[in-house]
């Protein structure tokens, strides 16, 4: 049996409720509305597909638990690094960027439409290797790997839409993408259906602590090298992490929608202003996943990525004033975080004259209110309402929550407001 639990400390609630009050503005252009509907509608088929995910996963789990297989991760970048070596994840999956064994591995391959080619190849090699595939993408890739000759263990369609963008460009292309938050949906549905098939076979695989949480350097330190827990919690059945995952994540995009979709609709405006004025909006990606995806393919880049790696900006770009930054990350503003840099990203983009806006959400309540508190008065926060800790779905007997969802509501803040400033650029009076 599991539960989920979403949960605001009460501590949390009274520092932050101007932080979390709905904002009255501008409607939303009906651009932004239909990527929410979109979100909404892939989990629908989500949890349609949940018998054939379960069983793939259950194939999966067999290999893993009775003839050793590694699993690994590989294909587009945002999908590997948001599971790998993430809290709520699997303590001892890998990633092909970094594997080096040689031995058989059974292959989460999330496809990417602008190197396929490239992508036949490596799983070319993964099969000559003894690896199995699992195939994440959108149906049409999916027929064409099919036509290519791909033969993968399963196939996970992800739902993205048809073309990849949501929404038809100024040049026939398509844009705003819905692969990145679509990968990240299938992905945490299949690896929760993978560990409640492991249960069934007696086994728990180790799971990360969220950082935040308390003890969590010794259970990460005590567990980080095991490939399961000496002990076994509650056996799932089928379906059941996988349901549950997917009404957290319904439950997070709810709130931010309802809760934030003001400030969205304010920093959009921001951007749409900056541009037409010869500046230019960024956004600032932390975390796992949403660090790698803004920029690829049907990203019109309104928010252009000001950062290269974590808590470090892109030495190439000098801000200027009037600029548009949207800091996305899962904890916090990057004060402590971006000193390893040597610099204080906020107070420098402050003394630049830059607009800034903030997103993170509640991974433990003492320093969420401490950053809150840090922001400027002009500064809008948009909370991504994801569940407290960051972990959204509880095994009964097992001591922390698993599954995150701030990779997909980093990811949804982003291209919601990409969504809003495109409907903006798409008006009949809108500069351009």
């Amino acid at each position: 049996m599991t539960k989920t639990r979403f949960v605001l400390p009460l501590g949390a609630l009274l520092l932050a409720t101007a932080a979390f009050a709905q904002v009255p503005g501008a409607a939303p252009q009906e651009t932004t509305q239909a990527y929410q509907r979109w979100m909404l509608s892939c989990l629908d088929a989500l949890a349609e597909d949940l018998p054939q995910i379960t069983a793939s996963a259950e194939a999966a789990a067999d290999l893993y638990v009775n003839q050793n297989y590694s699993l690994v991760l590989s294909g587009a970048g945002g999908f590997a690094s948001e599971a790998y070596g993430r809290a709520g994840g699997i303590m001892p999956i890998e990633w092909t960027r970094y594997w080096r064994a040689e031995e058989p591995g059974v292959v989460l391959y999330a496809l990417r439409e602008e190197a396929l080619a490239d992508d036949y190849q490596r799983i070319g090699r993964l099969v000559e290797q003894g690896c199995s595939i699992i195939l994440f993408a959108r149906k049409p890739l999916l027929d064409e790997a099919e036509k290519a000759g791909i033969e993968p263990l399963a196939v996970v369609d992800i739902h993205a839409a048809e073309h990849g963008g949501l929404f038809p460009g100024a040049q026939g292309e398509w844009v705003v993408p819905t692969d990145p938050i679509a990968r990240m949906m299938a992905e945490w549905t299949w690896l929760g259906e993978f560990v409640a098939a492991c249960t069934r076979q007696a086994k728990m695989p180790t799971m990360w602590k969220s950082m935040g949480a308390e003890n969590a350097a010794a259970w990460n330190d005590k567990w980080r090298e095991q490939r399961y827990h000496d002990f076994v919690p509650a056996v799932v059945a089928p379906g059941v992490i996988g349901r549950a995952y997917l009404e957290a994540v319904r439950n997070s995009l709810r709130a931010l929608y309802t809760y934030e979709l003001g400030r969205i609709v304010e920093v959009a405006q921001w951007a749409v202003e900056a541009r037409a004025v010869g500046g230019t909006a960024y956004t600032f990606c932390n975390g796992h996943g949403p660090l790698l995806d803004p920029g690829g393919p049907h990203d019109p880049q309104y928010f252009r990525q000001l950062s290269t790696r974590r808590y470090t900006m892109d030495p190439r770009i000098t801000l200027q004033a009037g600029d548009v930054i949207l800091y996305i990350g899962q904890g916090g503003m990057p004060v402590e975080w971006g000193s390893f840099a040597g610099r204080d990203l906020p107070g420098d983009w402050r003394k630049a004259g830059v607009r800034v806006a903030w997103s993170f959400g509640n991974l433990w309540t003492r320093e969420f209110c401490r950053q809150v508190a840090m922001i400027g008065p002009e500064e809008p926060f948009l909370d991504q309402h994801f569940p407290y800790g960051d972990g959204a779905v509880w095994i009964d007997g097992y001591d922390i929550p698993i599954l995150p969802v701030s990779g997909i509501t980093s990811e949804a803040v982003l291209w919601l407001a990409t969504a809003e400033v495109h409907g903006r650029l798409q008006a009949p009076t809108a500069p351009q």
